[in-house]
């Protein structure tokens, strides 16, 4: 599985890749009206960061962090 790595930001109904060095990416829109709004896109936004920690996780030996990325296609 690829993603968009870099950082994510929620604005508006969108979030978007802020990447240095090329133009923002929207990564996904989230329609949503009620008070979860900002809280699942705030989660999505930062979906690169948790990856990233467990791919930390797994180097340093925890199983299942390792399990976690091969059930994602990112061992």
């Amino acid at each position: 599985m690829n993603y968009t790595k870099g950082t994510w930001t929620q604005a508006s109904q969108e979030i978007m890749a802020i990447r240095e060095g090329y133009k923002t990416e929207i990564i996904a829109v989230v329609s949503m009206t009620n008070d979860d709004f900002t809280a699942n896109a705030n989660l999505i936004a930062s979906a690169p960061r948790m990856i990233e920690f467990i791919k930390q996780l797994a180097k340093e030996g925890d199983q299942k962090a390792k399990d976690f990325l091969q059930t994602l296609d990112l061992s």
